[in-house]
């Protein structure tokens, strides 16, 4: 039987907002391309950002069992949009494939 460690840690983000993950990097967020009402520019106003943020626990995967290491492979491979690994809460994913054996 092969054994595999898997190093989890509880961590917080502070002021974390889904539509604005990462300060750094506003140039991938913010953006609402319906231009929905308040968005005429196609970006989110800062108002609507704040009210989003909220203080988030998450379990992290490290490498190591000292913690030091992050395990940052991306949690979606194609998503080029995925904030860097310490603003990134991961949520619900579900991978699926077409089952050409079915019929209806």
């Amino acid at each position: 039987m092969k054994i595999r460690h898997i190093y989890l840690k509880i961590e917080q983000i502070s002021n974390y907002s889904p539509v604005a993950p990462d300060d750094a990097e506003h140039h991938k967020h913010r953006l609402d391309c319906m231009r929905n009402m308040d968005h005429a520019d196609s970006s989110i106003p800062q108002s609507e950002v704040d009210r989003c943020s909220l203080d988030a626990l998450i379990y992290r995967e490290y490498l190591d069992a000292t913690y030091t290491v992050i395990k940052n492979t991306p949690l979606i491979a194609a998503d080029i949009n995925e904030p860097r690994i310490e603003r990134r809460i991961p949520g619900a994913v579900i991978y699926t494939r077409v089952d050409l054996q079915f019929k209806y």
